[in-house]
């Protein structure tokens, strides 16, 4: 059974946030993350989730837990951790538990065993001021632990720290979650984060869910155009293109009808396609080495950054930009002729922004 479902959940705002008719099932033990850009919903999903905002229509279920009270079932870790700056790190997390009224060798037994779950080693009669970033993510995780709830919310845990602490935190979060089996809820709006972190992931735009699925699945066969340039870093290309009049600047690959961007670009035809169609490139998949079942892009290079892994070159083709990362430099103001492999290649609809094939 699933841990929970969300079922045409709405919620809207005056001011034209909120969330449209949301439907979600999250599986138990898993690390579903809601990924998408400032505003996109993620942050009002997860609160209704918490029941800090009531929904306008639509369900939340959760599972096998029936109608267990909401706060018996969720714990959630904020942002900033919301740690009380004057209690000791051991408070911090025995807070809930006193509420309670739970006897002092339970609290102290349960606040270990926390501690322990979370990897948090310290002394705890630290408080929060005289503890790392990573020391009070740990603390913030054990408090949310103590309760033993079935899931645990996260909204955006690690985008205030630096990119070292946040790169390490990342691989802790993930190690917790495996260590522990709990359900966890994650919202960021770092696609990169997202994907690293992800079992399950749900993209979201302007309060509705584009896409949901395996991190590899949402990266290599993106739902429509939205997802395809949100999901990546650098973004996918998307350039216009149709079916030639006349003969192409670079020979066919096969019988097919070919391909052309203004007499560019050439290749066969996927998926019985005709007329105007959007074709996605990654500009990881672009390469100067040429193969026998590829597109070729006649390409005049504008500039090239070195990034590290190689080099960032934009470029023109008929008048559209192109982006790739190449393992060699080229000199701006020259034209060569740059290969996708025809898996590489993805194809959307030019009115609908939808996926073909």
């Amino acid at each position: 059974m699933a841990e929970l479902e969300i079922y045409k959940l709405s919620r809207r705002f005056k001011s034209g946030g909120g969330v449209s008719d949301v439907s979600l099932t999250i599986e138990p033990g898993r690390l579903f993350v809601l990924v998408g850009p400032s505003g996109c919903g993620k942050s009002t999903l997860l609160r209704l989730i918490a029941g800090l905002e009531s929904p306008d229509s639509g369900e939340i279920r959760f599972g096998e837990a029936g109608n267990a009270d909401r706060r018996d079932l969720i714990a959630m870790v904020f942002q900033n951790y919301a740690l009380y700056p004057h209690m000791s790190a051991f408070d911090n997390i025995a807070f809930a538990l006193r509420l309670r009224h739970l006897s002092r060798p339970e609290i102290r037994r349960r606040v270990a065993e926390a501690a322990e779950l979370a990897a948090l080693h310290i002394d705890l009669s630290r408080r929060p001021a005289e503890l790392s970033g990573g020391e009070r993510q740990r603390v913030a995780l054990a408090r949310a632990l103590v309760r033993r709830p079935r899931v645990i919310l996260m909204d955006e845990p690690l985008s205030s720290l630096d990119a070292p602490l946040r790169s390490h935190l990342r691989i802790e979060l993930k190690e917790f979650q495996r260590r522990t089996g709990r359900t966890v809820i994650y919202v960021t709006h770092d696609q990169f984060e997202a994907l690293t972190l992800a079992d399950d992931l749900a993209v979201m735009r302007a309060g509705t869910v584009e896409q949901v699925g395996a991190p590899d699945d949402v990266y290599q066969r993106p739902a429509n155009v939205f997802v395809a340039t949100f999901m990546g870093n650098p973004l996918m290309n998307i350039v216009r293109c149709r079916l030639p009049n006349a003969s192409v600047s670079a020979p066919a690959r096969s019988s097919e009808p070919a391909l052309e961007i203004g007499g560019k670009l050439a290749m066969a035809m996927p998926f019985g396609l005709s007329g105007e169609v959007l074709l996605g490139i990654r500009p990881e998949d672009l390469t100067y080495k040429s193969s026998s079942d590829c597109a070729a892009f006649e390409a005049t290079f504008t500039r090239v950054e070195f990034v590290g892994p190689g080099y960032l070159a934009y470029a023109t083709v008929a008048g559209q930009e192109l982006t790739a990362l190449l393992d060699q430099p080229i000199e701006p103001g020259r034209t060569r002729w740059l290969y996708a492999p025809r898996r590489a290649l993805h194809f959307f609809d030019p009115v609908s922004n939808r996926r073909i094939g």
